[in-house]
């Protein structure tokens, strides 16, 4: 976090080194834990983006017997990136199973939900 506040509000962006260097510890790639990582990169502007998306995804909770394992695996999945994942935007990877593709389903449904409504 402390490298963080050097660029608060942009992060430090895709290009620049991105190195986390604790003496006397380690030389770390990212902060494994998604949220910090999201600062880091993309700073407040990013972290906001994210929590918007994050609330909307959250937003589409229903508790139709079909969907509901899609929103636990969806909740599963982010407490499993608090532990140890890159930042949201990472490369196509296993990290994606635990949020990206739930909440791409749930959004789906939701979509679904609302066109057969109308419909």
């Amino acid at each position: 976090l402390a490298r963080s506040y050097e660029n608060a509000l942009f992060g430090i962006g895709a290009l620049y080194d991105p190195r986390i260097i604790v003496p006397d510890v380690d030389v770390f790639h990212h902060a494994h834990n998604p949220w910090i990582d999201t600062v880091y990169y993309s700073g407040l502007v990013g972290l906001f983006i994210a929590l918007c998306h994050l609330q909307l995804v959250l937003q589409t909770f229903c508790k139709h017997p079909p969907i509901l394992p899609l929103f636990m695996w969806f909740v599963f999945g982010c407490l499993c990136l608090f532990t140890n994942a890159p930042h949201l935007l990472m490369p196509i990877n296993a990290f994606w199973f635990a949020y990206w593709i739930p909440a791409g389903l749930l959004v789906g449904a939701y979509l679904l939900k609302i066109r057969t409504e109308a419909g």
